[in-house]
Parts: structure tokens; C-alpha cells; sequence
């Protein structure tokens, strides 16, 4: 099966401006759970409208944190090895 094809038995949902005012988001949110749709195509900065749980924004926060300390400690470990291996 092409891709093309493949595309046009997707079932998609296009949201736009309108979904996303206040007095819609509950139900359009409740229409993604509850739907069949295989994506849904949204923009970033409406996506950012959809709330998020205190607990998973702590956890989000600190899987980013976690994220840069260990990327800080590579680097420093890579520098250290090069330091090394320039001086013996």
C-alpha cells in the first residue's frame, strides 16, 4: 500500500481556533479520549492551552532536570578524557 493511499483512510481531526476557546475544550478534549481517530493534528501553541495535572508537570520538570545534569556530567566526563589524552 502507498503511503497516499495509506493517508487517505486515516481519520483524522484538524482542530482549529475555535476548538480550543473556553467553552469548548472540554468537550473537544473528551471527543479526542472518547474518538477512533488514528492522529490529531494540533498546533504547539493551542496544545499548550490543554491542562496538565500539578503531578505530571512536576514529573516533566524534573525529567528535564534529570535530563541536563546528566548531559553536564557527559560533558564533563568527554572534557576530562580529552584533557587527559592531550597531556599523556
Amino acid at each position: 500500500m502507498s503511503l497516499c493511499s495509506y493517508i487517505r483512510r486515516l481519520t483524522l481531526w484538524w482542530l482549529i481556533r475555535k476548538d480550543f476557546e473556553p467553552k469548548n475544550r472540554k468537550r473537544f478534549i473528551g471527543k479526542i479520549a472518547t474518538g477512533e481517530y488514528d492522529a490529531v493534528v494540533i498546533g504547539h501553541t493551542q496544545f499548550e492551552k490543554i491542562p496538565m495535572s500539578k503531578e505530571y508537570q512536576e514529573k516533566h520538570i524534573q525529567d528535564q532536570i534529570d535530563e541536563i545534569v546528566n548531559y553536564v556530567e557527559e560533558y564533563k566526563h568527554d572534557r576530562n578524557q580529552k584533557l587527559y589524552s592531550k597531556t599523556a
